[in-house]
């Protein structure tokens, strides 16, 4: 899968142009640094979200923002369709003391609030956007709102009973309980939507760092319906590919052209890198002490 993904974003760059989309990140160099701040910005926000559904038992703000920089390094990093990195930190958060089941729901809500929080800016790109959209367009983006509502229900329902047999007992309660305490859902919830707010400053910057005529408008649609297609596309590691078209297809509703959408895209790649391989020496770090430490104990 992840040589089928490769050959797809190699596809589509040699498609829209090699040249063109290297010109255009050379210009824009500059603005990597400024998009590596402003996601360590939204990470520190996304790891405050979790602690507020983690509740007293939490670790304190800066462990939460490095377990959040981690989770997301394992999950972009790696083939892990987008829960391997939930799997690992959950384990760190166990060995705090913390129970199990308590790491597990709250780190699954956590997830589905971070998701669902997509939907305010959703709506109103598809607003900006006006009428006369292609249904296709609409008809995916509804079908993933349907799909967030439809797994929220499935938690109240019992479906991670089913995971009880697993060696989590009490894992529907706990989350259940989250359920009912709306205070720290709706904080969660306004942390997560002001996240992926901010990422509209990075994309804005990168088209204004390669000399693109796009307003703030632009680049909030581009921002906005561009990760959403990269979400659809979970299951591909690192979304390779689906992001780039989505970029694209976004890119052709704003007047953004290919080269440029693509080359944004590009930006957001070497962000992740940057990002997402001193995450994964970390995280190794970790499990290479624990390992020395059992070594020593035993």
């Amino acid at each position: 899968m992840v040589a089928a993904a490769a050959a797809a974003v190699t596809a589509l760059v040699a498609w829209v142009g090699v040249r063109p989309i290297s010109a255009a990140v050379w210009h824009a160099a500059w603005a990597i640094p400024v998009a590596v701040a402003v996601h360590a910005v939204q990470l520190a926000m996304s790891g405050r979200a979790w602690r507020l559904l983690l509740g007293k038992a939490a670790p304190g703000q800066p462990r939460m923002a490095l377990l959040r920089w981690l989770r997301e390094a394992i999950n972009s990093m790696l083939p892990v369709a987008q829960i391997g990195g939930g799997i690992a930190t959950v384990r760190m958060l166990a060995q705090t003391g913390m129970t199990l089941t308590h790491a597990t729901a709250a780190t699954t809500l956590d997830v589905m609030i971070e998701a669902a929080a997509m939907t305010p800016p959703v709506l109103v790109a598809l607003a900006l956007l006006g009428a006369g959209q292609p249904m296709a367009l609409i008809g995916g983006f509804a079908a993933v709102l349907l799909g967030l509502g439809g797994f929220f229900v499935a938690q109240r329902m019992g479906l991670f009973r089913l995971a009880e047999r697993f060696g989590l007992p009490g894992l529907h309660d706990a989350l259940l309980e989250l359920h009912a305490n709306p205070g720290p859902l709706l904080g969660a919830g306004l942390w997560h939507l002001f996240a992926w707010l901010l990422g509209t400053a990075e994309t804005w910057v990168a088209l204004l760092a390669m000399g693109a005529d796009a307003s703030l408008r632009s680049a909030f649609i581009l921002e906005t319906l561009g990760m959403v297609a990269r979400a659809a596309g979970f299951a591909v590691p690192g979304a390779l590919g689906v992001q780039e078209a989505g970029f694209v297809v976004v890119g052709q509703l704003v007047g953004i052209p290919a080269d440029a959408a693509i080359a944004v895209s590009m930006i957001k790649r070497v962000r992740e890198l940057l990002v997402g391989l001193p995450g994964l020496i970390v995280w190794q770090a970790h499990e290479g002490r624990l390992l020395l430490r059992r070594a020593r104990s035993a």
